[in-house]
């Protein structure tokens, strides 16, 4: 299995919606979340000021409530709802990586999309040395 083969099978573990909020708020929503956006330096991408992160997905709308989220397609803030366990989610993010390669890897941006698949395929790689 290949890289890209690991990003269409994975592509269903989370819905991907982007709000508007107050720039305000997000250091106190990272905190709350799954911060992948965070990860962007260690795959050679600048650093974000956007948040960009895994949530329970029966805790979003909450979450967006609490935090005067509006629901925007060009909004700075990226949660990802997920109905994985949430601390699978956690282990998998601190384990290094590979969850915030996967996000990038589905990007539409060329920059993104390149660092994600470079860095699954390592991970791949390794897996099968």
């Amino acid at each position: 299995m290949g890289a890209a083969d690991l990003v269409e099978r994975t592509r269903d573990r989370a819905e991907v919606v982007q709000y508007a909020g107050h720039s305000s708020v997000a250091e106190r929503l990272k905190q709350r979340i799954i911060d992948t956006g965070a990860s962007r330096s260690r795959l050679g991408l600048a650093d974000i000021t956007a948040v960009d992160g895994y949530v329970d997905a029966n805790e979003l709308e909450d979450l967006a409530r609490s935090f005067g989220l509006a629901r925007d397609t060009s909004g700075r803030v990226t949660l990802r709802a997920t109905a994985f366990p949430i601390d699978t989610i956690t282990r998998i993010a601190d384990a290094g990586t590979v969850l915030a390669a996967l996000d990038l890897a589905g990007s539409l941006e060329v920059r993104e999309r390149t660092a994600g698949l470079d860095t699954l395929t390592y991970a791949l790689e390794k897996l099968r040395d």
